[in-house]
């Protein structure tokens, strides 16, 4: 489901990547073209109150009845030379009003009517696995600085997270009293513990695993970046950005570093629909806590960037703030070089001076 909306989240990130002139307000037309309007039209943007009816406009059953009964009609009248009945063309007319009115009211007006099979396959709502992408590529928008924390697409994302996790905490307390949360979609529960917290997951997962140290890396950055609702006043500390970095580095590489055991690598599946989540953030938390090791340790993920990636105008770029938070001023004005001779800021219009 929603395969277009995958698409263009791979697309805008993609597109972040080359780090072009337009780079930014494309990949936030990518994603008001996928992500938000699904939020939008299925009422998960929080302008609709308790639960969302969205009828669809003519069942396929009527058209189809429509069609054959206007075929018939038609080939009657050929042979016989008869003609339509305006009464009844009238009539059905009137009746597709009342229709188009009805439904309107039960979607705007909230009445409580059971939708039907075709209802719910018509106005699908959007998925954990949709919201996941949503949260990637709204965060890579956030730290290269074309949106804000307080954008009103992080309200509409963090309002559809809630439904969501309201409508899998009912499906565990009513089926599964001992489930863990998004199991279909471990990815579901790092990307909603950035938006809203860590409070509405279990403890029932090990510790031990590489979800594990993301779901707390994330849960922290979120807090720190204050996109959950609740953190509007936090007092923010460098240390507490370190710890963010810390931790995400020991998820990535698989150790915890405090105790050298090996971590159960329970994401190894994922690495394609997580993307480079976790190298921006390790970089973007090390530059906001200005500490030293954790610069050290963004300097050593971006060094591994530029290898995989070596044409990537992006990574680039980051590695010469990396270098230039540590002071090596000689190699990032050749890491910045890098990034243009690449074709970093290349693709916009021309000015006519």
């Amino acid at each position: 489901m929603f395969f277009d909306a995958f698409l263009a989240g791979v697309g805008g990130r993609f597109i972040l990547d080359r780090d072009g002139a337009n780079a930014d307000n494309i990949a936030i037309r990518l994603y008001d073209e996928s992500f938000a309007r699904i939020i939008e039209y299925s009422g998960y943007d929080d302008e609709m109150k308790g639960p969302v009816y969205k009828p669809v406009p003519e069942s396929r059953q009527q058209m189809l009845v429509n069609s054959a009964t206007g075929a018939a009609s038609s080939v009657f009248n050929k042979l016989f030379g008869g003609k339509a009945d305006e009464n009844q063309t009238e009539q059905h007319h009137s009746e597709s009003k009342e229709d188009e009115s009805t439904k309107e009211d039960v979607r705007y007006h909230n009445i409580t009517i059971s939708p039907s099979l075709e209802d719910i396959l018509t106005w699908l709502p959007p998925t954990s696995h949709l919201l996941t992408d949503a949260t990637f590529l709204l965060f890579r928008l956030t730290i290269s600085g074309a949106i804000n924390t307080d954008d009103e697409r992080w309200a509409h994302l963090r309002a559809a997270w809630k439904k969501t996790i309201a409508i899998e905490k009912d499906h565990i307390n009513n089926y599964c009293s001992e489930g863990v949360f998004f199991r279909h979609f471990p990815l579901a529960r790092i990307a909603s513990a950035l938006v809203m917290g860590d409070e509405h997951l279990d403890k029932m997962v090990d510790s031990n695993r590489v979800s594990s140290k993301i779901e707390i890396g994330a849960s922290l950055m979120g807090k720190l970046m204050k996109l959950p609702e609740d953190e509007g006043k936090r007092n923010i500390s460098s240390d507490e950005w370190k710890k963010v970095a810390m931790e995400l580095s020991n998820a990535r590489s698989g150790v915890c570093e405090e105790t050298c055991d090996e971590l159960i690598r329970d994401l190894d599946w994922w690495n394609l629909s997580l993307g480079n989540f976790l190298e921006h953030a390790i970089c973007h938390a090390a530059i906001q806590s200005d500490d030293f090791d954790a610069l050290c340790v963004a300097r050593s993920v971006c060094s591994e960037s530029v290898v995989l990636r070596a044409n990537s105008p992006e990574t680039w770029f980051r590695y010469g703030v990396v270098l230039e938070k540590l002071g090596n001023t000689e190699n990032a004005r050749n890491a910045f070089h890098a990034s243009v001779s690449l074709g970093a800021g290349e693709g916009g219009r021309m000015s006519s001076a």
